[in-house]
């Protein structure tokens, strides 16, 4: 299961993970023409983790999407970089 932390919709962003088992967490960050400008792969031990991600990587402002998969769970959500 996924759910992003109560913060501004605005970078950086701490999302929120619980995984059943140990496995990896996979991190793309969209465009509005879906094309990735970012990836990341992590290994989780634990069952209930944070995973933050630094805005401030990407040069541009506007409205992107995160995209969060691990093991047979997937989210998309759009973030806002201002």
């Amino acid at each position: 299961m996924v759910t992003k932390k109560k913060t501004e919709p605005s970078c950086p962003s701490v999302f929120r993970l619980y995984l059943p088992q140990p496995g990896v967490i996979e991190l793309k960050i969209l465009d509005l023409l879906g094309e990735e400008i970012y990836s990341e792969s992590l290994p989780v031990r634990a069952k209930l983790t944070d995973l933050a991600w630094n805005g401030h990587l990407i040069s541009s402002r506007g409205i992107f999407f995160y995209h969060i998969i691990t093991g047979n769970d997937k989210i998309t959500r759009k973030v806002v970089k201002p």
